[in-house]
């Protein structure tokens, strides 16, 4: 697997990936899913990479899709700092999905564990990460790249879990 920058010479792959979802929320995608242009989607994770062109609202942050046998099997988002309310909350460093149809082969733990090499490059030294309570196999990948969980919080009626990750210095 390797992890790489969305480019437009990626967007038919991109838009089978966002096909799978059926419009539903894909997290770690930056909003993919409301796109209607995957053109608009790279113009806008391009932006968000950089923090002189981020939006003053949002946290800069990388995107990377996942790519196994030259298809995109996942998507996973790193966000540069916690300086937002959400995020310190429960949002976190890091959001990412694996393909419905690619779910359950292994791809989540391995993402994750080229997510925190790119957090590491990025000059991270800790990761938050977070999910609900009841999504197992999320629990499942991000303990399984060392997460300890921290604690539990309500958001809305739902119980999200709060892991941290130690990156080393």
């Amino acid at each position: 697997m390797k992890l790489i920058i969305p480019t437009q010479d990626l967007a038919d792959k991109i838009q089978q990936f966002k096909a799978e979802y059926n419009r539903e929320v894909i997290p770690g995608a930056n909003g993919l899913n409301s796109y209607d242009s995957i053109d608009e989607w790279v113009e806008h994770v391009t932006l968000l990479a950089n923090k002189n062109s981020c939006p003053k609202e949002l946290v800069p942050s990388s995107t990377f899709l996942a790519i196994e046998d030259n298809e995109i099997v996942g998507v996973i988002d790193i966000r540069h700092h916690l300086n937002h309310p959400i995020l310190s909350k429960w949002g976190g460093n890091i959001g990412y999905s694996i393909k419905p149809s690619q779910r359950n082969k292994g791809y989540g733990k391995e993402m994750l564990k080229h997510g925190l090499a790119q957090a590491r490059n990025l000059g991270l030294y800790e990761v938050l990460i977070s999910c609900s309570a009841d999504n197992i196999a999320s629990k499942n990948i991000i303990t399984a790249n060392g997460g300890i969980y921290e604690r539990s919080v309500d958001i809305d009626g739902t119980m999200v879990q709060r892991y941290w990750i130690a990156l080393g210095e």
